[in-house]
């Protein structure tokens, strides 16, 4: 069987544009209906719309205090996205200031496995890195199988709580790299 296009070439990690708004709303829908029916109510699922949340893509991008990335594909355009920033939880990684959040990530079900997910994620991290940040994490749905790709990529578990959202109660699990300082001395993450 011969390899699809998109096998052959790694995609292009970039900061995201307005216009990327609509396929990352596309993606981060597609992504949560497709992952967490298990996990969520399926009335939670429900109250997303591509809509939405292009909107709220737009207004991120548009506002500039976020570190948003999207993971493009030379043929089909934008295949994945990453959002952070400053930590929005501040006590997640015990005895660290200034630590950075990954608020996002997301690859389309046809790109996973390729390498998309892993560029936006160093990217990600070697931007916090820069800007001076000690450590970063990043919430997860407990359960979700995404934190055995945070695990490969040096991840530790650091933390657990539950939120309730949409009226139902919710568990949650942090994910940590502890030293970006290294990460920002190395050429590769893992």
């Amino acid at each position: 069987m011969e390899p699809r296009q998109h096998d052959q070439v790694a995609p292009i990690i970039r900061s995201a544009r307005i216009n990327d708004a609509k396929p990352m709303a596309e993606i981060y829908v597609g992504a949560w209906r497709d992952a967490y029916p298990i996990l969520l109510p399926a009335r939670m699922l429900a109250h997303m719309s591509v809509e939405r949340w292009t909107q709220q893509f737009s207004s991120t991008i548009a506002r500039g205090r976020e570190i948003i990335l999207v993971a493009e594909d030379q043929r089909q355009g934008v295949i994945g996205l990453a959002t952070g920033g400053p930590a929005l939880d501040r006590g997640v990684i015990a005895g660290t200031r200034g630590a950075c959040e990954i608020f996002a990530l997301y690859v389309s079900a046809d790109y996973s496995g390729r390498g998309a997910g892993s560029g936006l994620l160093r990217n990600m991290l070697r931007q916090f890195a820069a800007r001076g940040a000690p450590a970063a994490f990043a919430w997860m749905l407990r359960g979700n199988p995404s934190r055995f790709f945070y695990e490969h990529m040096g991840a530790k578990l650091v933390a657990q709580k539950s939120e309730r959202r949409f009226g139902e109660v919710i568990h949650l699990e942090a994910y940590a790299w502890a030293d970006l300082h290294e990460i920002r001395s190395r050429r590769r993450l893992h």
